[in-house]
């Protein structure tokens, strides 16, 4: 739908709501004006026609936080927003093209600059200001073909377009990595047809040289699925890459910038891989605990109670520039049913699990503990999924409590242990602080 017909149905919607609310104009003709378009979007969307009765059409990016056809960003800093347009071409010439409004007075939008570029598409787009001169870069990632995409980078000093930057990647990113002050970017290329791959960052000097550095990812590598920005331990900045190990594991690369150069903190110099971040257990890494440090998984079995079923526990790991390495937090994550509880760090060895779904629309999970022969002494602990007809009085059973509600389902809680020993220390409330909802994680690291 074009920006002015949006407009317009918003508007219409609003005009609607006020008349069944019975605030009703004072003139019958009044009541069937439709609201006027502002100026603003009346002008842009004439500018956009413009390009478009030249033989165009939309074309969005496909990936990225920046997916519209038609996007508004402050590119030089002056509070006005600048309009971003992304269109293929017909008619001979190249076949890709980026145009750039400016709205003179907040309200008049001409068209100031125009990017082309062959390719199929727009894979990519993000603004940055890399250089530190207050105008904020286009960052874009033109799908080349099914299996090039290449990406660069156009300062408009001027509205005049230049390439700065040019370089094929895999996934890229921006951040301030090297802590000047001003944002680099960080781009990612895959062996094509092979495991492993480099990443590399890019910075700019005073004089505005691009100057880059790399660093290769695990030589075992086989696929790119995650790349995105991560404090590290002691404040430093970095980003981590999470790719395919195994055929269905993960294994996380680590770069930060040390020493004036960025480096690959976790991949060991004798394999070739990042060892201490591998896993055939395919969990990614994510921010637990919200203070911006991206923890990595480390899966470690639980006691075996059914000869089937394998559980595990997940020690959960954050990083420094010099590769130093902190447990923060051990936890059972059940991706099943969506939730996940803390675990004691001081007891992880000693605690295992097992389903119970017996009942309909009622799935268990029950904590135990297990001696050092894997004998298990006791039940401490049950957490509930429900999600029948009557889950809320299967919540308020005897003994249970709850927990959670989210959508149509009922998470809760019941208390087991009853002889001394882990678990009968536990009070509801402690239940209550260790249980969490697992919510998709999904931060890139895109602008």
């Amino acid at each position: 739908m074009k920006i002015a017909e949006k407009c317009l149905a918003v508007l219409l919607a609003a005009s609607l709501l006020l008349s069944l609310s019975g605030c009703f104009p004072s003139r019958a003709d009044e009541l069937y004006h439709l609201p006027e378009i502002s100026d603003t979007y009346r002008n842009l969307h004439e500018a956009v026609d413009d390009v478009l009765r030249e033989g165009a059409e939309y074309s969005s990016p496909a990936s990225g936080s920046h997916r519209q056809a038609v996007q508004l960003e402050d590119l030089d800093g002056d509070g006005i927003q600048e309009a971003v347009a992304f269109f293929r071409m017909y008619g001979g010439g190249e076949s890709m093209a980026v145009c750039v409004f400016q709205a003179s007075e907040e309200t008049e939008y001409t068209e100031v600059a125009r990017i082309t570029g062959e390719g199929t598409g727009f894979d990519k787009v993000t603004y940055a200001d890399i250089d530190g001169d207050g105008f904020r870069e286009i960052l874009i990632g033109w799908q080349m073909s099914a299996e090039l995409k290449l990406l660069k980078v156009y300062s408009l000093p001027a509205y005049q377009p230049a390439a700065v930057l040019s370089a094929n990647y895999s996934d890229f990113l921006v951040g301030d990595f090297t802590g000047d002050g001003i944002d680099d970017v960080g781009a990612v290329r895959m062996n094509p047809g092979a495991s492993g791959g480099e990443a590399e960052l890019y910075t700019m000097t005073e004089d505005g040289e691009v100057v880059s550095s790399r660093a290769v990812l695990s030589t075992s590598a086989e696929a790119l699925t995650r790349l995105r920005r991560t404090e590290l331990l002691r404040g430093d900045k970095g980003f981590l890459t999470e790719s395919v190990y195994a055929s269905g594991g993960v294994i996380t690369d680590i770069f930060a910038w040390r020493n004036d150069a960025l480096v690959n903190l976790s991949v060991s110099e004798d394999t070739g891989n990042s060892d201490e971040t591998a896993r055939n257990y395919a969990v990614y890494a994510t921010d637990l605990n919200s203070d911006g440090i991206v923890e990595v998984p480390h899966p470690v079995p639980m006691t075996v109670q059914s000869e089937s079923t394998v559980y595990y526990r997940l020690d959960w790991t954050a990083y420094g520039v010099y590769g130093q390495a902190a447990q923060v937090m051990t936890t059972y994550h059940n991706y099943t049913d969506g939730w996940y509880l803390e675990l004691d760090p001081s007891w992880d060895e000693f605690v295992t699990v097992r389903r119970a779904d017996s009942v309909t629309g009622e799935r268990s999970v029950i904590f135990s503990v297990a001696d050092e022969k894997g004998n298990v002494l006791y039940d401490y602990l049950v957490i509930y999924t429900l999600s029948g007809d009557n889950r809320e009085e299967r919540a308020a059973l005897a003994g249970r409590f709850e927990l959670h509600t989210e959508g149509g389902t009922v998470y809760a809680a019941q208390l087991l242990a009853s002889s001394p020993g882990y678990g009968a220390q536990l009070t509801e409330q402690d239940v209550q602080d260790s249980f969490h909802i697992i919510y998709s994680d999904w931060e890139t690291g895109e602008n």
